[in-house]
């Protein structure tokens, strides 16, 4: 189960929150599924994601910031990379995430997979869907959180 491996990773007990089914579609001058390079929170999660259609770098892969989930590069993120927007720090432009792989030495890698993969991820890294050159994709991704942190009866959609 995904939630063992989580757990394992984050040597906390889980909780899981919830199961979202996403389908994405090219458009024009779109930013990825996602909304562009962002972070979910910066309390402990864990979420589990299976491609259900192969994805490539025309659909839409995940891509992630290697690194970015450490809290030393948390900080630096807000308090460098995002002194102008501190208000909307869970948001980045593709230029920043490029200057923040670059001086940080942070790689950005690119889960491109067949149907039926599965990316595990901590997302308090900087993550994306990257942008859509064609094509649909079709994902199903489960959120687990840690339990110290874990609110019952909250809308994962407010927050």
């Amino acid at each position: 189960e995904f939630s063992s491996l989580g757990e394992a990773y984050s040597r906390e007990e889980l909780v899981f929150q919830t199961t979202m089914a996403g389908r994405v579609s090219y458009k024009l001058n779109s930013m990825g599924s996602g909304g562009s390079w962002h972070r979910d929170s910066f309390s402990k999660q864990f979420k589990a994601m299976v491609y259900l259609v192969d994805v490539d770098e025309d659909n839409g892969p995940f891509q992630y910031l290697e690194g970015s989930h450490y809290m030393k590069n948390i900080l630096k993120t807000i308090f460098f990379y995002n002194k102008s927007d501190l208000a909307n720090y869970s948001r980045l432009d593709n230029d920043v995430v490029t200057a923040i792989s670059n001086n940080e030495s942070l790689t950005i890698k690119t889960c491109a997979a067949k149907k039926g993969s599965v990316v595990l991820f901590d997302s308090r890294g900087i993550h994306r869907g990257m942008p859509m050159k064609k094509g649909v994709r079709y994902a199903l991704t489960n959120y687990y959180v840690a339990k110290s942190y874990y609110q019952k009866n909250v809308n994962v959609w407010d927050a």
